[in-house]
Formats: C-alpha cells, structure tokens, sequence
C-alpha cells in the first residue's frame, strides 16, 4: 500500500471525525424548547403508545424560527410533519391534504403511514428511544466532503410528545454546505403543534 495514500485516509478521516464534533457541539439543545403554557405529556415505556394516531400534515402553531441564509423568499420555520421526521419524501408529501399516521410497534421504533384522501402515499419507519418524557428521533447526520468542489453538512434533532391529544415536534436544525462559489445555511429551533385528525 502506498504510504502517502495511506496518510491521506487517514487524516481525511481525522477531519471527518473533527467536523462531526463541531456540529454536534455546534447543535442548540432541545431541552425545555417546548411551550411552558402547553400540558405536554410526559412519556414513558407505559404510556408511549399514546402516539399513535392520525394527524394532520402542516403545522397549526410553531414557535422559534429556522433561518436560511441567503434568503429564499420563503417561510423556512413552516414545515411539513412529514418533512421534519425524514430527510427525503415525494414530492406529494408536502401536499397540505396529507394524512400522517403513527403505529408505534416499540418504544424504540414507530411505523409511519402517509394517507392521500384515502390512499397510502408511503410506508416508513422512525427509530430513537424514551428520553425525558419524550421521543427522541435518532439523530440525522451526514457528511459529504468533497473540497474544494462541494462540502455539505446536516445536523438534525427532534422530539415528539403530546398536547391535548395533538401532536408537539421539537426541532434543532444546523446545516451549512456549498458547491464552488455558490452557497447556503439553515438553522435554528422551533415548536410545531400538528393537529388530530378525526376519523
């Protein structure tokens, strides 16, 4: 094996490694972020399942604010449910008529169902764990490092509970990337309450 080649890997992975650091220690906490005048419920292994249900896909109330910079023209706090549990989703998702369905078949994984009118759009699953009377999503991060063309880093936290039978969503968000001269950010926290469907 060649040496030099050898000690690039090494120390590309050294960066890596430094940079996933930076953006975790870099990342708001979502401790206390929700609303105080909110009864929010505090979840444990007996009482999870309470999740489960049918809620609507955009926000009825968010609180915080997520900033992109440079400015797109456009609310970046309002985001779908569906947009804030996965990284990737059809396009169709974002559509404001969107079901969204919660089949927790553990403390540690949920199934997510996406209804349009009456037909399934798509199946996912979420995974975390019970932490401080809420659910915590496993954490997104990516990495893609390819200087000096392109770079992109995302950290994503979220949290789950309820409030008077509707849907809380606690949301930290830090990413940053660029593609040769041209450039862009997102972050901030923010509260979002999705509202129960009623059967």
């Amino acid at each position: 094996m060649n040496l030099n080649n050898y000690f690039k890997k090494k120390q590309m992975k050294y960066l890596i490694f430094v940079q996933i650091i930076l953006i975790l220690s870099g990342c708001s906490s979502l401790t206390d972020l929700s609303q105080n005048n909110y009864d929010i419920l505090q979840l444990n292994e007996n009482n999870y399942e309470n999740l489960n249900g049918l809620y609507k896909n955009y926000e009825d109330t968010v609180f915080g604010k997520i900033i992109h910079s440079p400015s797109r023209g456009m609310d970046e706090t309002k985001r779908k449910l569906l947009d804030r549990l996965f990284v990737s989703i059809p396009n169709e998702a974002y559509n404001k008529n969107i079901i969204v369905e919660f089949k927790f078949i553990s403390k540690k994984e949920a199934i997510i169902n996406a209804y349009q009118k009456d037909s399934l759009l798509f199946t996912k699953s979420i995974n975390g764990k019970l932490k401080n009377g809420y659910f915590y999503v496993k954490p997104r991060v990516f990495i893609i490092p390819f200087f000096p063309i392109f770079y992109w880093h995302n950290f994503e936290r979220v949290r789950i509970s309820k409030s008077n039978n509707n849907l809380i969503v606690d949301h930290s968000l830090k990413m940053w990337g660029f593609a040769l001269i041209a450039g862009g950010s997102d972050n901030g926290l923010t509260t979002s309450i999705y509202l129960k469907e009623e059967k």
